[in-house]
């Protein structure tokens, strides 16, 4: 059995990542945490229970409000009417140590999308960069991000450069952080099947399968995308652009070597109005369900959040508060991906202190290991973050590297974005070359999120046309984890076989030798199901 390529640069990254990163549960808030809120003239309580004290520490630039119109937001309308505007730095005096900094900032004057544009650091570190609010949240509502620093000269410094307008600012936290333990090592081939009188045995199935389809011209930036709300939709039954029926292909029936679960868009933020104390309600903020049943499934080997693993923005306290109870149960056999809203908090740095060395590189995130014999690729779809997504791109060049290198017979390959999708944000065009890259390197089956449903794909080839007898990859999209379901566009993408937006849950897949069988773990009561199985080509 190949040794894991993650192994061999987890020194380096366990390195790289203690340098910025942490892992481990935040302290009660001391007294050397600093919480201002830029522009009041006098302190404020927050909604979360926090005193943010009045403006102080800015250098330039002055205060502002918005008397009249109220501004949403997990810190309340009293904290983020008032604004501090067009300062170049802020500056507290603080002990030495980590800090998270969060800045939250909310459009209070601005209608339109172009009018207000401009860029972070914090102790020399970029927190963002040309961040546009309207474009992000609309107007009179709150963005948050956040980044972990080291302070050692006993102040703690944040600069703003401005593009358009001015820069503005309506809270500020910094907030002192424990130092990382050291992570837990990746997952490894080494571990164990499971129990074949527990495993779901392997079934087939029968669905209608599009022709070729020509590539879709819905186009979705990966890096750009704003936080929305979530509703539940009920299941839906959708009109595909041209079908004929197939067999699927069967399996012998033996035990699978590995079982590995999957799904993403996972727990809420504890500021979420459905949150409920981490229960969730009815139909929303139920990762807590999907996680009980993760972790009572004795079938699972490992186990993949597909990304936006902790909402809204990634941060480390969410991490360890609300994912680490929940998911983070059985974090010791987790091949996580870094989703979207993880780059909320700059350089996605609560996800990569959370997970460690388990996650690569923090510079790359993209990463690969093995599991029961088979090969796992783990792609980093945040493309403007990691340098790209093209066949020249580092990604690009490294993905083509692995797959040429593997010996393994099957191969997975993992990201957030997906490829195709007749969810919400449909296709990811710009990672198409991605797809190209893992079609070619004889990659079998891909797992996505993003779009909050499961949608699962005909085997297709490298321009998107449905492929037969076992010769294409075959896409699910799992992002079904808990945040909140969305319903689907009108028309179904071609290649789609099933489509559910009404049931929470995850996909189990189990790893044979040159077979997979996959089905779908709902939560209890749920009457929805998908099984089949396989072939590698």
């Amino acid at each position: 059995m190949r040794r894991s390529r993650l192994a061999a640069g987890a020194a380096a990254a366990a390195a790289a990542a203690a340098s910025v990163l942490l892992a481990t549960a935040l302290p009660a808030q001391s007294a050397a945490s600093v919480l201002v809120d830029a522009g009041a003239t006098k302190n404020v309580v927050a909604a979360d229970g926090q005193t943010y004290v009045r403006s102080t520490g800015f250098t330039g630039g002055k205060a502002g409000s918005l008397p009249k119109l109220a501004v949403t937001g997990r810190l309340g309308d009293a904290v983020l009417r008032t604004t501090w505007v067009g300062m170049s730095r802020w500056s507290a005096v603080v002990p030495n140590g980590r800090y998270e900094v969060t800045l939250a900032m909310a459009e209070t004057y601005w209608t339109a999308k172009g009018k207000r544009v401009f860029s972070a650091t914090a102790e020399g570190v970029t927190m963002f960069t040309a961040l546009d609010l309207f474009a992000t949240a609309g107007a009179r509502t709150e963005v948050d991000r956040a980044l972990v620093v080291d302070v050692v000269d006993g102040r703690i410094d944040l600069a703003f450069t401005a593009t358009v307008d001015k820069a503005m600012v309506s809270a500020i936290a910094v907030v002192p952080v424990a130092p990382s333990p050291s992570p837990t090592p990746a997952p490894t081939t080494s571990t164990p099947a499971p129990d074949p009188t527990t495993a779901s045995p392997p079934a087939t199935t029968t669905a209608t399968t599009p022709v070729e389809p020509p590539v879709s011209s819905t186009t979705v930036d990966p890096t750009t995308l704003p936080a929305t709300t979530d509703a539940g939709s009920p299941s839906t039954t959708l009109p595909v652009e041209s079908t004929t029926t197939v067999a699927a292909p069967t399996t012998s029936g033996a035990a699978p070597a590995a079982v590995l679960a999957a799904t993403g868009d996972l727990v809420c933020d504890p500021a979420d109005v459905d949150f409920n104390g981490g229960l969730g309600t009815a139909a929303n903020c139920r990762g807590a369900a999907v996680s009980d049943l993760l972790v009572a499934d004795q079938t699972v080997t490992a186990f993949a959040p597909l990304g936006d693993n902790a909402y809204d923005n990634g941060r480390l306290r969410d991490f360890q508060n609300v994912y680490a109870p929940t998911f983070g149960r059985v974090l010791d056999r987790t091949i996580p991906v870094a989703g979207n809203h993880e780059y909320y908090t700059g350089g996605a740095a609560g996800y990569f202190g959370y997970f460690g060395a388990r996650a690569g590189d923090p510079a790359k995130g993209y990463y690969s290991t093995d599991l029961g014999g088979w090969h796992v690729v783990v792609l980093n779809t945040n493309c403007a973050n990691v340098g790209g997504c093209t066949a020249t791109s580092l990604q690009g060049v490294w993905l083509a590297a692995d797959l040429a290198a593997s010996t393994a017979r099957c191969t997975v390959v993992m990201a957030h974005h997906p490829f195709r999708s007749s969810g919400e944000h449909g296709n990811t065009t710009g990672i198409v070359p991605l797809w190209e890259l893992a079609y070619d390197g004889g990659a079998d089956v891909v797992l996505v999120s993003h779009d909050h449903d499961y949608e699962r794909f005909a085997p297709m080839g490298r321009s998107f046309g449905v492929v037969a007898d076992g010769a294409g990859m075959r896409q699910f999209v799992v992002g079904t984890g808990g945040k909140g379901l969305r319903p689907f566009q009108a028309v179904a993408k071609a290649g789609s076989e099933v489509r559910e937006s009404a049931t929470y849950g995850y996909l189990r897949l189990a790893l044979g030798d040159g077979t997979y069988t996959w089905d779908f773990a709902g939560l209890p009561g749920s009457t929805f199901a998908d099984t089949g199985t396989g072939t590698c080509r």
